[in-house]
């Protein structure tokens, strides 16, 4: 090679270099920029992200959720049992299964952690308390499921807190009280509304969310009185005191969409995922509305498709292990009313 030569390739790489600036300099390094991954979230939607995602989630294992609600709540309680898969129905949660609603339920306090940082820095009191009164409730289903968690140091990444130590039970319900208290009373009926349509549960009426704080400082209280009566009563009565659930009105519910994938969890896990064969009613729920003639046996269940009896299948059972064998056919499914989208 020639010094000629060098000398061509060395302009040769100066000029693509200068191209290369003068690119950077004309602005297209914004074709990195992702438009539809904004890098900063409304505040109401990121209320709006962490009451849905308390409630549901788009894995179905919030609260409301098939996971939560019915392999394991209703199935535990003994409302449900299942003819398939019965996993669950014999007390073993499916591998994985605990460890999800874990990560993500702590997902979506983060999403509501932002939002009362956002509504700090807005002025924005009703929906910081919104978002505190959900994160509370959040937090009293984690520890219920799982007893000792990360509570007081959890949600502090900004802290450089990456191992959260684990705080007792015992700790965290006097504290959960006291937060559902400063909540309610930082509520301002007299603000204005800016939220209504990011509030799936009370659409922006904030005294719909003060009965719901102060109602569900009467649960935790009852759930303390066994192993502290004092503090159980006292909490008790100051919550009593204050405005409460009086009527199936008052509660606190979201309202879920005709359709996927905002439908009734129960439709969506049943219906919708062609899954009617996953659950029928618990033999130890349809014996008792039976024996006591109760007047909503027909809302809870549907008889049996086999002979038009209403018969529930025994927790832990399959079809299978009876003498003579049966079918799910022979055992009541879950009454439609839980099943509309």
């Amino acid at each position: 090679m020639n010094t000629r030569t060098l000398r061509l390739g060395t302009l040769i790489a100066l000029a693509l270099g200068l191209l290369l600036v003068g690119a950077c300099d004309q602005g297209l390094t914004g074709i990195n920029e992702n438009p539809n991954a904004p890098e900063e979230v409304p505040l109401t939607n990121l209320l709006l992200g962490g009451i849905w995602d308390v409630a549901n989630n788009g894995a179905q294992r919030g609260v409301f959720g098939q996971w939560t609600m019915l392999y394991h709540g209703e199935n535990w309680a003994q409302h449900v049992a299942q003819p398939v898969y019965n996993d669950e129905d014999k007390y073993t949660p499916r591998a994985g299964i605990p460890g999800l609603i874990w990560d993500e339920m702590y997902f979506a306090l983060t999403d509501l952690a932002e939002a009362k940082a956002l509504a700090e820095e807005e002025g924005n009191d009703n929906v910081w308390a919104v978002a505190e009164i959900m994160t509370v409730y959040g937090f009293m289903v984690l520890t219920d499921y799982y007893d000792a968690i990360p509570y007081s140091e959890a949600l502090r990444l900004d802290e450089e807190i990456s191992y959260p130590a684990y705080d007792a039970q015992s700790d965290i319900y006097p504290d959960l009280i006291a937060r559902l208290a400063a909540a309610a009373a930082r509520l301002d009926p007299n603000a204005l509304s800016d939220f209504a349509d990011f509030d799936p549960v009370y659409h922006g009426d904030v005294g719909g969310w003060e009965m719901f704080a102060n109602s569900l400082r009467l649960r935790l209280a009852m759930r303390m009185a066994d192993v502290a009566p004092s503090a159980a009563q006292t909490a008790f009565e100051a919550a009593w005191a204050s405005p409460i659930f009086t009527g199936v009105a008052d509660q606190a519910d979201v309202d879920w969409e005709a359709a996927y994938p905002a439908a009734n969890p129960c439709y969506e896990a049943i219906v919708y995922g062609g899954r009617p064969g996953d659950f029928r009613m618990s033999e130890s729920l349809i014996d008792r509305l039976v024996a006591f003639d109760d007047p909503r046996l027909p809302i809870y269940a549907e008889p049996a498709a086999s002979d038009g009896e209403y018969r529930g299948l025994r927790n832990g059972l399959l079809p299978g292990d009876y003498t003579p064998a049966t079918t799910s056919n022979d055992y009541s499914q879950i009454g439609s009313y839980f099943l509309g989208a």
